[in-house]
């Protein structure tokens, strides 16, 4: 009897790791999805600043210059996570997925440095339009 309520019982706690490995399989592949839209969007806006930059009156301005750059490192930080999480959902080799864990780490820490060069850039942005203000109005 104990035998057979222990085989029931491993047979649900079997079927329970089942399904919630297939729920993990389905959200995994809804980031994935998230990743790839996100990167289609980063790709879009770094090629539609640069082509700004481009036909600004002022494509030297250093602050201009300074957050398509920026965005531009966000870009690639994007690329290699995406593609990073992409692979980490066909690997099963232990060492190849920390190594891909790794990739993603590096890629979010090209994320965020680009995003402060892109935050400064925009400072410097603003911080010229606020002189050329007042000294629009002074003069």
């Amino acid at each position: 009897m104990a035998d057979e309520s222990n085989k029931k019982k491993d047979i649900k706690d079997e079927e329970k790791l089942k399904e919630r490995k297939k729920i993990e399989d389905e959200l995994e592949k809804k980031v994935v999805l998230g990743l790839w839209l996100q990167l289609v969007g980063s790709v879009i806006e770094a090629i539609a600043l640069s082509d700004l930059l481009k036909i600004s009156k002022d494509p030297d301005n250093p602050g201009e210059n300074q957050v398509v750059a920026g965005v531009w490192i966000q870009t690639i930080g994007q690329i290699l996570e995406t593609i990073s999480v992409t692979n980490q959902i066909f690997i099963t080799d232990k060492q190849e997925l920390i190594n891909q864990q790794k990739v993603a780490i590096t890629a979010d820490i090209l994320n965020s440095l680009g995003a402060a060069i892109e935050a400064a850039g925009g400072i410097k942005v603003v911080t010229e339009e606020e002189q050329d203000t007042v000294t629009f109005i002074v003069t």
